[in-house]
């Protein structure tokens, strides 16, 4: 073990973060704890957010029938989804909170259900239009919210992107993804069964996997990380290198299905931290290409995984070694570059043995010319919303960005020399 490898912290280092109010998380807890749980919050008056596949996999019958046995008046809204909430799928959801009076807000699906439920709530208290509170250039995080929302439960079924512990949701407006970011849309209670992740398909078990791998070690090689997040970084990592596999061969693998739900909760908990700035380069261009080329968010956060890290790797490639050994390698006889090298091959492999293709010009339509084009958005603002300029290791110009998008469309890895 190399100690440079480690964070450490200034003198002068101070925290202030916040977390959901409450945790409850493990096999089963629906059946066992969900009535008792929301009999705590004394809610007279419930909304149960959802989607259709989630209600036709049968998902929610166990909470309608603690809602039912419990008393409590509930409506549902069920949202045809697919993929991340346009602008006007989300408008209208807003309308509809803002006609009721619900004094709890529980939604219950993936990713994209959580954050509608989250701005649902908050919106419900707040004027004005949606889009007049994301995050802009300009905030400098500036709180936009006055008032809270009534309180949220969430309850995710896949196992990916930590919503249900972080304090932003995102929308899609134009092709273009943004989102609000607020301390006051974190959850009142965040609840985590594996159990009601066993009936996601192969390729959404893949791709929630990777992106929780993606917020994890992105969150690394941050300027920023301390010892915190690099604890639950290094413990994530060994759980979704090691159990990935085996939930994607097969689904209904409770303790592997349990590894990866505790894994994605992890990876909300480092997204949520500000010193953390995930997303990183990684998810800064994942989220310019996921909406442009119609790709699920996830698949496009781990396609970038192993990019991310070689484009960091001159500034990083010491750190990269704690990560290696939370993938069970024994590092000892490798020089740094050689760390490199194997962590970003063991990625790639895992990726590929799941069946999908690493190079972006296997998966869309398009050419490379017209994803170098994006180099001058990914420049000119989203790197300032992501705030790469102070976490990121390694500084942005066009011709290293330009290499990025280049590698990521051949699959090819410039750095390391794959």
């Amino acid at each position: 073990m190399r100690d440079n490898a480690f964070s450490d912290l200034k003198g002068d280092y101070q925290l202030d973060f916040h977390n959901p109010s409450r945790i409850i998380f493990g096999v089963n807890v629906i059946r066992d704890k969900f009535r008792r749980t929301i009999k705590e919050l004394n809610a007279n008056s419930v909304l149960l957010i959802s989607d259709n596949v989630i209600k036709s996999n049968g998902i929610l019958n166990e909470i309608y029938k603690q809602l039912e046995i419990s008393g409590i008046s509930y409506r549902e809204h069920i949202f045809p989804l697919s993929g991340e909430p346009s602008l006007e799928t989300v408008k209208k959801a807003i309308k509809y909170a803002r006609g009721e009076h619900f004094d709890l807000f529980i939604g219950v699906g993936g990713g994209s259900i959580l954050d509608l439920t989250k701005i649902m709530s908050i919106m419900s208290s707040n004027g004005g239009d949606l889009i007049d509170y994301r995050v802009t250039l300009k905030d400098n995080g500036m709180e936009k919210f006055k008032n809270n929302g009534p309180d949220t439960i969430l309850i995710p079924t896949t196992a990916g992107t930590g919503a249900e512990v972080t304090n932003a949701a995102v929308f899609i407006e134009n092709k273009i993804k943004y989102w609000i970011s607020s301390n006051k849309i974190l959850p009142k209670i965040s609840m985590v069964d594996p159990m009601l992740t066993l009936t996601m398909p192969k390729n959404v078990t893949r791709d929630t996997g990777l992106e929780a791998l993606a917020n994890l070690i992105e969150g690394f090689i941050s300027n920023y990380a301390n010892p915190l997040s690099d604890g639950l970084i290094q413990q994530g990592a060994h759980l979704i290198f090691k159990h990935l596999p085996n939930a994607y061969k097969d689904g209904r693998n409770v303790s592997a299905r349990t590894a990866m739900s505790f894994a994605a909760m992890m990876g909300g908990w480092v997204v949520n931290f500000p010193w953390s700035s995930v997303p990183s380069v990684g998810h800064c261009v994942a989220e310019i290409i996921g909406p442009k080329y119609n790709l699920p968010h996830g698949l496009c956060t781990g396609l970038m995984l192993p990019h991310a890290i070689d484009f960091n790797v001159p500034y990083v490639s010491n750190r990269l070694r704690l990560i290696l050994e939370s993938f069970d390698v024994d590092t000892n006889a490798l020089e740094d570059s050689q760390v490199s090298e194997e962590i970003i091959k063991r990625i790639v492999d895992m990726i590929e043995n799941m069946e999908l293709p690493i190079a972006l010009r296997d998966i869309v339509h398009g050419s490379k010319s017209e994803l170098l084009e994006l180099s001058k958005i990914v420049l000119e603002e989203r790197q300032y919303l992501y705030g790469l300029p102070k976490f990121s290791p390694r500084k942005l110009n066009k011709k290293n960005v330009e290499i990025l998008l280049g590698d990521l469309w051949d699959g090819t890895f410039h750095n390391i020399g794959l």
